[in-house]
């Protein structure tokens, strides 16, 4: 849970930013985080409503002192056309050239041309199977961890990265690789053998499969 002072921070740039101006773009904003999204039937005109849309807030932002970030501020394509795969916009803000980022990360989550999640969730996998290998070692200690205490462990250290942001990718077909990764710390939590079919693990550990939490997510958020 973010302070109060975190909070009051973030109330406080929202109303300092409250009167930025109308753009053609779509806004999608989150505390400093802003990523302007654009849909058009060709390319000249997403590259001319982005250019005046990035005039605008250059000159909005120069008003205000405020500065853009050179490291976040790239932009990306969103299509199934393989033909334009290596295309590229001349997009530029105040006389300097944007860059594309095939990749980029927003609010914590790479996305992809096609929106796969494959880049972001080979990352999580990387990330998550870290995390097990700390459960690994404390497994391994003279402390003689419950299974309560790996569990609990576990759902600290491991089950948020694998979980963060689900809603949004959770009917990818590279959730798998996740998965695999997650269900790695469940022998460890039991004290099973490897070849323990994995259905059983879960309910052994005492926490519910990956697919269940992302499905009571993903329910949550709607009924928020």
């Amino acid at each position: 849970m973010d302070s109060p002072g975190v909070n009051s921070c973030s109330l406080s740039f929202n109303i300092y930013i409250s009167d930025i101006p109308t753009t053609l773009f779509t806004k999608l904003a989150y505390a400093d985080d802003l990523a302007l999204a654009f849909t058009g039937p060709d390319w000249a005109d997403v590259v001319n409503a982005m250019s005046k849309d990035l005039s605008t807030l250059h000159i909005y932002y120069h008003h205000n002192r405020l500065q853009l970030s050179k490291e976040k501020n790239v932009y990306a394509l969103y299509h199934l056309n393989t033909r334009d795969m290596g295309r590229r916009l001349n997009i530029s803000v105040d006389g300097k050239a944007t860059e594309f980022e095939p990749n980029p990360k927003y609010l914590g989550i790479k996305l992809d041309r096609s929106l796969t999640f494959k880049p972001h969730l080979t990352s999580v996998q990387q990330k998550v199977l870290s995390r097990c290998a700390l459960l690994n070692r404390l497994a391994g200690t003279g402390w003689c961890a419950s299974v309560s205490t790996l569990s609990t462990s576990s759902l600290a250290l491991a089950y948020p990265t694998a979980e963060y942001c689900s809603t949004a990718w959770s009917r990818s077909r590279n959730k798998k690789e996740v998965d695999a990764a997650i269900n790695s710390a469940l022998p460890t939590i039991t004290g099973c053998l490897k070849p323990t079919p994995t259905q059983y693990l879960p309910i052994l550990a005492g926490i519910a499969p990956a697919s269940v939490r992302r499905n009571a997510a993903t329910v949550r958020l709607a009924l928020k």
